[in-house]
């Protein structure tokens, strides 16, 4: 991201919480309305965005992706392998929790529950499968594909906490919390799209044959 484009992003954080500071009706209509948006999807759908995005922003980078990756990035993808494993360990703890929590509900085949397990099965999988993906580090797609498991699983985390808050009346003030969460980390993805297609393009013209991830 260039130093300008830096500049314009912290300019327009700092004038929406200035806007929310002096007018907190605002604030409140934007998270509500961001909250109908993610009632009305549904949950497949939304626990697949991040891939989507992801395949996009493959097509536009498809031939970097055949490359080989450099002998560096290739091993420093062993801390991002040891991080798919911390991810996983915890995903199998919260929905050891959740299915302890839920219990009498889904005994009682209550449908409540089924939304907040499936985000965070789906979180499990992405991670199990982003551990995976790292075993085979022959080209560039592969370490792609990584970011995508991973991004796609902490995206799931978060809709998977927001749907358990948002189940409970008495808890709506940390479902909003997670709500802003969902905004900026979507919004995260956008820049860091625009990263990739960037260091994708100028690594392929300037390093034919040579890959590695952005830095």
């Amino acid at each position: 991201m260039s130093k300008r484009t830096r500049v314009v992003v912290c300019l327009l954080a700092l004038v929406l919480i200035a806007l929310c500071l002096i007018f907190p009706a605002v604030f409140e209509t934007a998270v509500h309305a961001v909250n109908r948006v993610l009632n009305k999807a549904g949950s497949a759908l939304l626990s697949v965005i991040p891939l989507f995005l992801y395949s996009i922003l493959g097509l536009t980078i498809r031939k970097y992706l055949w490359q080989r990756p450099r002998d560096a990035a290739v091993t420093a993808l062993d801390r991002q392998e040891a991080s798919s494993l911390t991810l996983t360990g915890f995903c199998f703890t919260s929905l050891s929790f959740l299915l302890a929590f839920f219990k009498d509900e889904i005994k009682r085949g209550e449908p409540g529950p089924e939304t907040i397990l499936f985000f965070f099965a789906v979180a499990l999988g992405c991670f199990i499968a982003s551990y995976m993906a790292l075993r085979y580090r022959t080209k560039n797609l592969f370490m792609v594909l990584n970011e995508a498991l991973l991004d796609d699983g902490l995206w799931c985390v978060l809709l998977g906490f927001w749907a358990f808050f948002n189940a409970a009346s008495s808890l709506r003030a940390l479902s909003t919390v997670f709500t802003i969460f969902i905004v900026v980390y979507f919004g995260y993805l956008t820049l860091h799209f625009r990263h990739w297609f960037k260091y994708a393009r100028n690594n392929y013209f300037e390093h034919l044959g040579q890959g590695g991830g952005p830095g």
